[in-house]
C-alpha cells in the first residue's frame, strides 16, 4: 500500500460531506509554525500572510458555502499544543529525548449549529490572539523556566486525535438524531 504521506490544500481540493447535519471536530494545532509567513507565491496574488490567517481565509470561504446550502453542522472547535518546559516539574511528561513537556487543549467553540458562522471566525481569532498567554508561553524570555511551543513535528496530533476518537467511540448509544455523521478534522501546519 502506497498511501499519502503528507498533503496539502489548495483551491482544487474537493471536500466531500456526506451530510448536512454532521458533528465536525476541528482540531487546531497551535505549534511555533503557526505564526512563520506561509510563501506569498501560492496564489495568484502575492500576499504574504501567517499560516493562521491562511487557514482562516479557508474557513471564511467555507462557512458562506455551508450558509447556501442551509447546513445545520454542529462544529467544534479545539486548540492543542505542546509546550516544552526547560525545568521538569514533578507532574511533566518526559519523551524520548528527556525534554519535559505539558500538553494542552482548549475548546474554543462547542457543537455550534450556526446560522451566523462568521462571528464564530471572531472568536476563533480572538481565542488564537489570547492561546500564547492562556498556556503560559514566554516566547524570547531568557527565563529560567521558559516554556516554549513545540514544532509541528513535536506536536501531540496523535494524543489530541485519541481524545476526540474516544468521545465518537460510542456514536451509536444515545444517538443525537439531529447530527447524521461524524467528521474530523485535523488542521496542522
Amino acid at each position: 500500500d502506497q498511501g499519502a504521506h503528507a498533503s496539502i490544500v489548495t483551491e482544487d481540493t474537493t471536500f466531500t460531506f456526506r451530510s448536512q447535519s454532521a458533528r465536525i471536530i476541528w482540531l487546531v494545532l497551535i505549534s511555533a509554525e503557526m505564526w512563520d509567513y506561509a510563501s506569498p507565491f501560492r496564489d495568484k496574488e502575492s500576499k504574504c500572510e501567517i499560516y493562521f490567517v491562511s487557514w482562516i481565509a479557508f474557513v471564511h470561504k467555507l462557512f458562506p458555502k455551508w450558509k447556501e446550502l442551509e447546513a445545520s453542522h454542529s462544529l467544534t472547535v479545539v486548540f492543542f499544543s505542546r509546550t516544552f518546559l526547560s525545568s521538569a516539574p514533578l507532574l511533566s511528561d518526559l519523551p524520548k529525548d528527556g525534554r519535559p513537556y505539558k500538553d494542552h487543549y482548549r475548546i474554543i467553540v462547542e457543537k455550534e449549529t450556526g446560522p451566523d458562522w462568521h462571528s464564530l471566525i471572531l472568536r476563533i481569532k480572538e481565542a488564537f490572539l489570547r492561546y500564547p498567554v492562556e498556556v503560559g508561553w514566554t516566547h524570547g524570555s531568557t527565563n529560567v523556566d521558559a516554556r516554549r511551543p513545540s514544532i509541528a513535528s513535536q506536536g501531540n496530533v496523535l494524543e489530541a486525535i485519541n481524545m476526540t476518537l474516544n468521545i465518537l467511540q460510542y456514536h451509536y448509544a444515545d444517538r443525537d438524531l439531529h447530527q447524521t455523521g461524524n467528521s474530523l478534522v485535523v488542521i496542522h501546519t
